[in-house]
């Protein structure tokens, strides 16, 4: 893994944040704007009075049930076999004559 890092520019439900992340891990930073932002959503529809805050702890609430079961991990192993796959093909691609 590389240590250089750079900044990225993320939307949390609206709100726009500068983060400072390794470049191999940008991917993780990303696919965890996407799902922060839809889960968000869920929430807000479904408890339409709800302030802003209330939503986001109820967000880490989740994130934190989830991580005790033990589907965070599971989901995080599904991951790293897809990178895995996606390196291995770049790889293959790269090493290829043209």
């Amino acid at each position: 893994m590389s240590d250089e890092t750079f900044v990225i520019n993320v939307n949390l439900s609206g709100e726009k944040v500068a983060l400072r992340v390794k470049r191999d891990e940008e991917i993780v930073f990303r696919n965890a704007e996407r799902m922060l932002n839809t889960e968000f959503l869920y929430l807000a529809k479904k408890y339409g009075n709800a302030s802003r805050e209330t939503l986001f702890a109820l967000l880490a609430f989740e994130v934190l049930a989830d991580f005790q079961k033990g589907s965070v991990v599971a989901d995080q192993k599904a991951v790293a076999e897809h990178i895995d796959k996606l390196m291995a093909r770049i790889d293959e691609v790269m090493n290829q004559k043209i």
